[in-house]
C-alpha cells in the first residue's frame, strides 16, 4: 500500500474516533448535567413545599390566635352581664333602689329645668298615687312602689260636682275633698278653731256643703235640686243660700 494513502487513512481513522470519543463525553456530561437538574429540582421542590406549609400554618396560628381573643371578649362581656344581673337582683331583693343621680348630666346654667319636674322622684314617697312633687297645683300624678316611678298621669275630671280633680290620700278626688293645707288647688277648708257642724264652701256655698266632725273637714254634695239652707244648715228644697 501506499505509504501516503495509508497515513490519510489512518488520520481518517482518529479524527473519526476522536469525534466518537467527544460525542461520547458530551453525552456523559448532559447526563450528570440533568440528573444535577433533577436533584435541585426535587430540593427547590421540597423547599418550596415547607414555604407554603409554613405559610398555612401561620396563617392559621393568627387565626386561632385572632378567635381565642374573640372568645376572650366574650366570656369578659358574659361576666359583665352576670354580674349586673346578680346586682339587679341583689337590689331586688333588699328593696334598694339606685338613688338616680347622674353628676354628668347635671345642670350647668340657672335656665336648666330640674329633671324632677318632668321625671317624678319617688324616693321620699310612700307607695301608691301620689301628687307630683314639682305639679303639685295641678291634676298630675305618679304612682310609687318601693321608691321608684311605675305610673304617671292626670285625674280625669269629676262629673257629678263638675269640677277637677285631685291626687289625694291614693285616689283621684274632686278639688271640694282635697284641704288646701294640702294642696293649694284644693278647696276643702281647714276645721281649726271651728265646732262641729255644717259649713258652706266660700266658693260654693249653694249646692254643696263641708261638714267638720272633731276637727276633721269633708265634703258633702247636696242631692237633686236641693239647696244648702243657711238657717237649718242642711241642703233642702228651696233652701235659702247666701253667697259669700
Amino acid at each position: 500500500m501506499n505509504p501516503r494513502r495509508m497515513a490519510a487513512k489512518m488520520s481518517c481513522c482518529w479524527m473519526t474516533a476522536v469525534c466518537f470519543i467527544a460525542q461520547l463525553w458530551t453525552l456523559i456530561y448532559a447526563q450528570a448535567l440533568y440528573h444535577n437538574d433533577m436533584h435541585q429540582q426535587h430540593f427547590f421542590n421540597q423547599d418550596s413545599s415547607e414555604v407554603v406549609l409554613q405559610t398555612l400554618l401561620n396563617n392559621m396560628e393568627t387565626l386561632l390566635s385572632e378567635e381565642n381573643m374573640e372568645l376572650t371578649d366574650i366570656r369578659t362581656r358574659e361576666k359583665l352581664v352576670s354580674q349586673r344581673y346578680q346586682e339587679i337582683l341583689s337590689l331586688y331583693n333588699t328593696k334598694d333602689v339606685p338613688d338616680g343621680e347622674y353628676p354628668g348630666k347635671s345642670c350647668m346654667s340657672a335656665h336648666c329645668i330640674p329633671c324632677s319636674s318632668q321625671n317624678p322622684d319617688c324616693r321620699q314617697q310612700e307607695d301608691g298615687l301620689q301628687s307630683w312633687p314639682f305639679r303639685l297645683g295641678s291634676s298630675w300624678y305618679v304612682v310609687c312602689v318601693n321608691g321608684r316611678a311605675t305610673e304617671t298621669g292626670s285625674c280625669p275630671d269629676d262629673k257629678e260636682w263638675n269640677t277637677t280633680s285631685l291626687p289625694y290620700e291614693g285616689h283621684c278626688v274632686h278639688r271640694f275633698a282635697v284641704p288646701t293645707v294640702y294642696n293649694p288647688a284644693g278647696a276643702l277648708p281647714s276645721c281649726e278653731g271651728k265646732i262641729d257642724g255644717n259649713y258652706q264652701y266660700p266658693e260654693r256655698p249653694c249646692d254643696a256643703y263641708y261638714t267638720c266632725r272633731c276637727g276633721v273637714a269633708s265634703a258633702v254634695k247636696c242631692p237633686g235640686n236641693t239647696l244648702f239652707d243657711v238657717e237649718n244648715k242642711r241642703c233642702q228644697t228651696g233652701g235659702r243660700c247666701t253667697n259669700t
